[in-house]
């Protein structure tokens, strides 16, 4: 289909409220009310009566008449591994949603996908979290090692900070007994042996670059694919979050836009490893890929020492110089505190978003708010991973569980987002379990209406990601445009995309 940018397009659909802005000032408040969107060159000019609108644009235009589905801005995924995504795409899936939660569920799919490799083949698994399994249980070297001893096997967990390994893996990866553990790694051993039992925590960007010779290489085509499966989804914006981008991976992204406008705008975070090399471009091809924020993982594993302190403030000096903005990693409670103390001591400004915070506590979220820092977080979470929940959080403190209510409540700024591949969850279902299916074991009274979830997803996803012009429904915006068989508000779990647009053009279509 070619590019709508030449000409005016007309979209005729119902509204959804609080996801728009009607351009004039004399307009029904009868939000069953069709509306007509009126666009010229990529963006939105004209929102009002379907007759207001067809004047506006005077001269040819197309129509798109969606009378009976509802339209919303496009959805804004504001944490994502791309790379990761399509390596997950492409491997064997072990995770909760493929229901291999039993030990011979597990080894029977590993075996399976064994038999069909080659000799001297690896052997990639993804998605497996052992607390999710009956009685914690996880694939041992040796029992990897009884699938095969001709194939490397790693199973990546599905947080992706963590690997099993087999010991031919293990071998590739010259991890053995007397491989020393480096800070924020932790290397699980057998309790009677000593041996290694293959669960590797905190080493998987090394055991990656051991192994990337003997994995299969993806394409510009699975990436292609996979983020096509995302405008099916209604994405229109994906926010890389890796910690390790470099300038290839912004050049791979422009070719990639290059050669199809269908898929989603891409902002690219910084790494914290390049600080004294050349930074990303602010942007490339007219904003369609961004630079975003500059990614701080901060070292969980350990208990964060003094010298990592001073290594922190020295970064932070060094971002403040260069103006970066900071997205800082954040899985537990205790760093949530180091963090509060570190911008107190250093009196910086330049940490803008937290990503993750599962947990949090009143004076925790009043520190955040303070201090205008946004939450960046995952409602697939929610169900993917409620099992984990219940077997980690205590009834005591399950009141601290993603309090994102209490959060929006206070004057909070909370963007949603799928972390893909750790959930893979629809932003439509992830809307649905922040609110009205959110689980009522898991600090049920800390679901969020659904339009606030819609926002999470929307305008307050482009809050958070420097986006002035997208996330909402508005003159002078980006016509980034999705459009649904059903209100979102009432039942997001059974809402479909039956369109996407991006840009004024139609990159999908049921």
């Amino acid at each position: 289909m070619p590019p709508l940018v030449s000409q005016g397009l007309l979209i005729i659909a119902k509204p959804v409220l609080g996801t728009f802005e009607y351009t004039s000032k004399n307009n029904t408040k009868d939000y069953n009310y069709l509306i007509g969107i009126a666009c010229i060159k990529n963006r939105i000019v004209f929102i009002g009566d379907v007759n207001d609108a067809k004047r506006f644009l005077k001269n040819k235009y197309k129509t798109i008449d969606m009378s009976n589905h509802f339209v919303l801005p496009g959805f804004i995924d504001s944490h994502t591994h791309c790379f990761a995504s399509i390596k997950a795409m492409n491997s064997v899936n072990l995770s909760f949603s493929k229901a291999s939660n039993t030990k011979e569920k597990v080894m029977n799919i590993l075996y399976d996908a064994i038999k069909a490799k080659k000799n001297d083949e690896c052997l990639i698994a993804v998605g497996f979290d052992e607390t999710l399994m009956k009685s914690n249980w996880y694939p041992s070297r040796d029992e990897l090692d009884k699938l095969s001893s001709n194939h490397s096997i790693q199973i990546i967990h599905r947080t992706g900070h963590a690997s099993f390994l087999n010991s031919k893996a293990l071998k590739i990866c010259e991890i053995n007994e007397s491989t020393h553990e480096p800070e924020g790694a932790y290397f699980s051993r057998d309790i009677y042996s000593g041996m290694l039992d293959g669960y590797i925590i905190g080493f998987n960007a090394i055991i990656d670059k051991k192994m990337e010779k003997f994995k299969e290489k993806f394409s510009k085509n699975d990436m292609m694919k996979w983020l096509k499966i995302q405008v099916s989804q209604g994405i229109t914006t994906i926010t890389h979050a890796n910690p390790d981008s470099n300038i290839y991976d912004w050049q791979f992204f422009i070719e990639l836009l290059e050669a199809n406008a269908f898929i989603p705008n891409i902002i690219l975070m910084e790494s914290i490893h390049l600080l004294n090399e050349k930074r990303f471009p602010r942007n490339g091809l007219n904003g369609r890929v961004l630079r975003g924020h500059t990614k701080l993982i901060l070292n969980e594993f350990e208990s964060l020492v003094e010298e990592d302190r001073n290594e922190l403030k020295s970064i932070i000096a060094m971002c403040e110089k260069q103006e970066r903005k900071l997205a800082v990693h954040v899985i537990s409670n205790n760093t949530i505190d180091y963090i509060i103390g570190l911008i107190k001591e250093t009196k910086t400004t330049i940490i803008k978003r937290i990503e993750h915070a599962p947990m949090l506590n009143d004076d925790q979220m009043n520190n955040l708010i303070s201090k205008k820092i946004s939450i960046v977080a995952q409602p697939g979470i929610l169900y993917e991973a409620q099992n984990r929940y219940k077997k980690l959080i205590t009834e005591k403190d399950m009141r601290y569980l993603h309090p994102w209510k209490s959060f929006i409540d206070q004057g909070g700024v909370l963007a949603f987002s799928s972390d893909s591949p750790v959930t893979s969850q629809s932003p439509l279902l992830s809307i649905s379990y922040a609110s009205i299916q959110r689980p009522k074991e898991l600090n049920f009274f800390e679901k969020v209406e659904p339009l606030q979830a819609i926002q999470a997803w929307t305008a307050t996803g482009a809050k958070v990601n420097n986006l002035s012009n997208r996330g909402f429904l508005k003159s002078g915006y980006m016509a980034d445009i999705i459009l649904v068989d059903r209100n979102p508000i009432h039942e997001p779990e059974k809402t479909s995309v039956v369109m996407t647009l991006i840009s004024g053009n139609i990159a999908y279509s049921k």
